[in-house]
């Protein structure tokens, strides 16, 4: 009751809305300012794995989260992860 259909709520957001999700999930409050950045930049598969490698080589992200963050995004974006 007050279901409509069967799509999935991401089907109801935009891929922005999408990524700006995944980069707050993942990254939290310093998630919000690199979203804005990289939207900023303009979001790319390509950006978005500079962005992550240079905060595993911080250590700020593990590879784990690097690779489940691409795969995601690579989703969103609707294109195959390079990583």
């Amino acid at each position: 009751q007050g279901r409509r259909g069967s799509r999935p709520a991401s089907a109801l957001f935009s891929s922005e809305e999408q990524l700006h999700n995944l980069f707050v999930a993942t990254l939290g409050p310093m998630g919000e300012k690199l979203f804005l950045e990289q939207r900023d930049k303009g979001i790319t598969l390509d950006n978005i794995q500079i962005l992550l490698s240079e905060l595993a080589d911080q250590e700020i992200l593990s590879p784990t989260r690097q690779a489940e963050f691409m795969l995601l995004a690579a989703k969103v974006l609707d294109k195959p992860s390079t990583l």
